[in-house]
């Protein structure tokens, strides 16, 4: 229940929802309070025109007031940084010694941020369905359910946001099952499947239940590390020395020195060839892009009736 209010006053404090009977009471109330949703989406284009100009303005500073700036800025959040309860700390020494380091380490400077954000909300504008209504048919208020059909793990053909959003980062297509699948694809056709097989197996050692847990203690050395193994990956020394001393002692972060080197090998050698090939190009040229349905108020106010009654 703290938790939970906690999380709430945070979501509050960073402006998405707001209290209506007291709008400067940034806190969230157990109580019969009303809150609303904040919606930007009709003013989008002023939140980017702000963001321009605090990015221009910062640039036209000169550097002693850049510095000041960036200081008083670190002196607010020192003093209005989230509360923190000790009670939900299992060592309140590591998190007071960590929150100290963290407030004396040097942060980028605001302008830098400000680009980085815009450019990120820009990025995900037509992909966010808090911004964005979703295509063809928002299916929590209406019957039509082909945006879920559209977007199932394994859906035949993928509509274009999904396909496009894969070039958003590594980490976007790891994360999409059929974005995992055409990944795969083509790195059997480049002869290093084996890559990602061995990632995934490290994924599930190290989130897996108790079974595969005793399972891939067994299987993946002799699979992917042995020499003349049947996946065999190839790992520098250096990585394949802390490995190999992790496996006199079996536990389930005993890959991560050899998973976290493939990943990167992957992400930046693999993934950038994977988008400058032909297979995603043609993807995406391919892929669904839905039309936008209207819904008749008349239809959701039958439906409202039918259900009242």
């Amino acid at each position: 229940k703290g938790i939970s209010i906690h999380l709430g006053t945070l979501v509050i404090c960073n402006g998405f929802i707001y209290p209506v009977s007291e709008p400067r009471d940034l806190t969230l109330r157990n109580d019969s309070s009303l809150y609303r949703f904040q919606k930007i989406n009709h003013q989008w284009d002023f939140v980017v025109m702000q963001a321009k100009e605090q990015i221009r303005a910062a640039k036209e500073r000169k550097k002693g007031d850049r510095v000041v700036m960036e200081f008083q800025e670190r002196a607010y959040w020192m003093v209005h940084r989230p509360p923190v309860r000790i009670s939900l700390m299992r060592n309140t020494h590591h998190h007071i010694m960590y929150y100290h380091h963290a407030l004396n380490r040097s942060r980028s400077k605001s302008s830098l941020s400000l680009e980085k954000l815009l450019k990120q909300c820009n990025q995900y504008l037509s992909h966010d369905p808090m911004l964005t209504p979703c295509l063809p048919q928002n299916p929590w208020i209406s019957d039509d359910t082909f945006y879920w059909v559209l977007n199932a793990p394994n859906v035949g053909n993928p509509c274009r946001l999904r396909v496009e959003r894969w070039a958003f980062g590594f980490g976007e297509i790891l994360s999409d099952a059929r974005g995992l699948q055409e990944f795969h694809n083509f790195l059997k056709k480049e002869f290093s499947a084996e890559n990602l097989d061995f990632w995934e197996a490290c994924q599930e050692l190290r989130y897996g239940d108790q079974l595969k847990y005793i399972l891939w203690d067994c299987i993946l050395p002799r699979l992917y590390l042995a020499q003349g193994a049947q996946k065999w990956i190839n790992i520098d020394g250096r990585t394949m020395g802390k490995t190999l001393s992790g496996l006199k002692c079996p536990h389930r972060y005993m890959l991560d020195s050899a998973q976290a080197h493939i990943y990167m090998l992957m992400k930046k050698d693999s993934y950038p060839r994977y988008l400058k090939s032909d297979v995603y190009k043609n993807l995406l040229i391919n892929a669904v892009v839905p039309q936008e349905t209207k819904i008749r108020f008349v239809v959701i106010l039958l439906k409202y009736m039918s259900a009242s009654n």
